[in-house]
């Protein structure tokens, strides 16, 4: 899709690595691929390479390393996370009120990262705290130590203080959910100064929708698609269908997906007897959504935002989830998909049983789940949402109060 704009915007994106390595760099790249099929200039500011840099470069008119080589203004200057401090200090210094920063994850506000507690793995909802949020990040295995003891107490004391005041600074902040939008202002960060801006989805032409007289396959087939760590909750997958084994229910289940757990999850498998295979990493993910009757999506953390949900729902599969986190981002519960109270193994068991049970409902809640990704999620709708953001900019950068 190639949009013609009147005045070919630029955009600096200022950016770790030119590679792939992480969500991030997948967000960035994919982000950067839109706006340029959309007819924007793109420039990325980073500091070194990752996997396949050719590739990832491919998408930008220009690439530096150094700030002093790029341009001296931009319509929009969009920082990925903070990593280095000069590096952001420079770069607000130079484009003032045109530079945003998209928070991507809890490492904003939390010096543990996942935003959970050291003893149990709870949750958080907790403001940060220089004290309290510090002593916690240092309770951690000493492995986990970064270059020492007093380095890992430097990092959770006082630079994270320091980068968290920094980010206070930025004029914009983006998030891709309200859900992050409500943390940051928690946090103290002005609403105003926040846009939710939800990430561009493939929305597949070619979609096998779901029949309301049948499953796709026989038993019906209940996916898993993530990381195999423990807050995307593939243990709790294996836990709630042995729960359904038990009632007597007929289906089969696959994991797509790799991560640390997976000789735990065999182990598991080999031992309930449960029908399900594990497939590895999947380039293609929509293969195995073609596949599914439903997913089951436990997520033990606080997911930002869940973009295998939105995936799914793009390509008319339901989803079963605990509701935490950005999970209503991208799901209306009891119309797009089901999510039960967080914790509530059972419930999500009762949820599963019920698509397994009603072929019609299912396929209901696939269709709309479409609907409600190409509504929402459509590249069109976020070239629109991302040209409202640099308007807003530009307003404020002239200094009009929005």
């Amino acid at each position: 899709m190639t949009i013609a704009l009147p005045n070919s915007p630029t955009i600096l994106f200022v950016s770790e690595y030119a590679g792939f390595l992480g969500g991030i760099e997948q967000y960035v790249f994919q982000t950067a691929r839109w706006l340029r099929n959309a007819g924007y200039r793109l420039e990325l500011l980073h500091h070194t390479t990752a996997d396949e840099p050719e590739r990832y470069l491919s998408v930008f008119h220009a690439a530096s390393t150094d700030l002093k080589q790029l341009s001296p203004s931009y319509n929009l200057v969009m920082m990925h996370r903070i990593w280095d401090f000069a590096v952001a200090e420079e770069v607000m210094k130079r484009y003032g009120a045109c530079v945003a920063l998209t928070v991507h994850d809890h490492d904003l506000y939390c010096p543990r990262r996942y935003y959970y507690t050291p003893f149990g793995r709870t949750n958080c909802s907790r403001a940060y705290s220089q004290l309290r949020c510090g002593a916690c990040g240092m309770v951690i295995a000493p492995r986990h130590w970064t270059n020492g003891f007093c380095n890992t107490l430097r990092r959770n004391f006082f630079d994270f203080k320091r980068r968290f005041k920094l980010a206070r600074r930025v004029p914009q902040l983006v998030v891709l959910s309200d859900f992050m939008r409500n943390n940051l202002v928690r946090n103290g960060f002005q609403n105003e100064h926040i846009t939710v801006l939800p990430p561009a989805i493939e929305i597949p032409e070619d979609v096998v929708m779901p029949d309301a007289t049948r499953f796709k396959s026989t038993p019906p087939l209940i996916g898993f698609v993530g990381q195999l760590i423990r807050g995307k909750g593939a243990d709790i997958y294996l836990e709630v269908l042995e729960k359904l084994k038990n009632r007597g229910a007929d289906f089969q289940g696959v994991i797509v997906g790799k991560g640390p757990d997976e000789g735990m999850l065999k182990e598991t498998i080999q031992v309930t007897g449960l029908n399900v295979k594990m497939v590895g990493f999947a380039m293609k993910p929509q293969e195995w959504y073609a596949r599914c009757d439903l997913l089951l999506l436990p997520f033990r953390w606080q997911e930002p935002f869940g973009l295998v949900g939105a995936e799914a729902a793009a390509n008319a599969v339901p989803v079963v989830a605990y509701d935490v986190g950005g999970v209503q981002s991208w799901m209306k519960s009891g119309e797009t998909g089901l999510a039960v109270a967080f914790g509530d193994v059972m419930a999500l068991a009762d949820a599963v049983e019920r698509l397994l049970k009603d072929a019609a409902y299912c396929a209901r809640l696939g269709g709309k789940a479409r609907e409600f990704a190409m509504e929402q999620f459509a590249p069109q709708r976020f070239l629109e949402n991302y040209a409202e953001l640099i308007d807003k900019i530009k307003h404020r950068d002239a200094g009009v109060n929005l």
